[in-house]
């Protein structure tokens, strides 16, 4: 990715989404992102439902970080072919822990402003036919397939279990998502990273 782009991205979304390289040493914070311009791109774009309820950092690229379950993003993509990817949700700024909190919100506007907002983001990221969007967790799935799925034309989706589904360790959901994915990669190996 080159800088310009970067920074119409970092303006334009920035405050609601982020991307997937961490700081080994603080989660939470996206300076990290700054200074990897080079490793991002738009191979694959992660896709959860809505924002987390929870506080997290506030100012550019500070989704996905600090957030109970966002460490088992940083394990699967950090250290693997899937570091540098986008982050996003299908709605932005409904901000529910929970996703059945999420539908009393979603009128027939909310949903086509959404849409609207992720075709340009998708766009604006340079998401080719090769792109494969990896859509997290059921209702997200449910969504995507209703309402923005039909706008992307022929593309490639993986649909996978959300990061925060409480039934799975860590383990379970990076190795999950790695399967899916075809990625080969020791779990074992990058837990130890984060020893």
């Amino acid at each position: 990715m080159q800088r310009n782009q970067f920074l119409k991205l970092q303006k334009k979304h920035g405050h609601c989404s982020s991307w997937a390289i961490w700081d080994t040493d603080n989660e939470a914070d996206p300076a990290i992102i700054q200074s990897h311009i080079k490793d991002l791109s738009a191979k694959y774009i992660f896709v959860a439902y809505n924002a987390s309820g929870t506080d997290v950092l506030v100012g550019p690229w500070a989704n996905f970080r600090g957030g109970k379950h966002d460490r088992k993003l940083k394990y699967a993509c950090n250290h693997t072919e899937l570091r540098g990817s986008y982050l996003t949700d299908l709605f932005k700024d409904i901000k529910e822990a929970k996703a059945k909190n999420v539908k009393p919100h979603l009128t027939d506007r909310v949903i086509q402003k959404n849409v609207t907002y992720f075709l340009s983001e998708v766009s604006d990221l340079g998401a080719t036919q090769e792109t494969i969007f990896v859509i997290l967790g059921a209702a997200a799935g449910h969504h995507f397939r209703k309402h923005f799925l039909e706008h992307l034309g022929a593309v490639k989706v993986i649909y996978a279990t959300h990061y925060s589904y409480y039934g799975w360790t860590d383990k379970k959901w990076v190795q999950h998502l790695w399967k899916k994915l075809g990625i080969k990669a020791s779990y074992k190996a990058i837990q130890k990273i984060y020893r």
